[in-house]
């Protein structure tokens, strides 16, 4: 609901807020990264780009710019100068404008994602466009981000715990280790951690 305001807040004035939604992206992602981390019940820890692939909602700096981009088509108006985005050509007819925008968006969000998520994350959620469940519990919002309750994750954020998996094997508690390698629950895993690019 918090998403639904205050995206419908900014797209209402995307026209006159695209060209700073680039200069306002840290305000932007801190909001919408807050908003992602409690849709999931995520950790705070967990970045910006995976909170929103695991929450399974667009950038919402990247959907300002799309709306306000797809208004300008429409009306005609010129294109901000200062977006950092590669566009497609406007002298496309509307309908494949939009559709080359949404391209070049979701492209732009995915590179971001590759550059600011964790080997885990990416290992797990390939792509920003892999639909997740909507029912998503706690558990698997931890298993995906990598931050949870893994000994090596407090460990790392300062609790008094070793990370030491208490298995025997002499490795640290992450996420990778409990799903592949932990004999503790070797009973009931699944023969491959797959997921389908789109």
């Amino acid at each position: 609901m918090l998403k639904a305001t205050i995206g419908a807040i900014y797209r209402y004035a995307c026209s006159v807020f695209t060209h700073r939604a680039e200069a306002n992206r840290k305000s932007i992602e801190r909001i919408d990264r807050r908003i992602a981390q409690c849709c999931r019940r995520l950790y705070r820890t967990v970045g910006y780009y995976p909170a929103s692939v695991i929450s399974g909602s667009t950038s919402l700096e990247l959907d300002i710019v799309y709306q306000g981009l797809k208004m300008c088509q429409r009306k005609g108006w010129p294109i901000m100068k200062g977006l950092k985005l590669s566009l497609p050509d406007r002298a496309l007819d509307s309908k494949n404008y939009v559709g080359a925008l949404k391209k070049c968006l979701i492209l732009e969000w995915h590179h971001r994602y590759e550059l600011r998520s964790s080997q885990w994350t990416r290992r797990m959620i390939s792509h920003v466009q892999i639909s997740l469940p909507e029912d998503m519990c706690f558990f698997l919002a931890q298993a995906l981000s990598g931050h949870g309750c893994f000994r090596q994750y407090r460990h790392r954020i300062g609790k008094p715990v070793s990370p030491t998996c208490p298995c025997g094997t002499g490795e640290d508690e992450s996420a990778s280790h409990i799903f592949e390698n932990c004999p503790r629950f070797k009973e009931g895993r699944p023969c491959a951690l797959k997921a389908e690019d789109p």
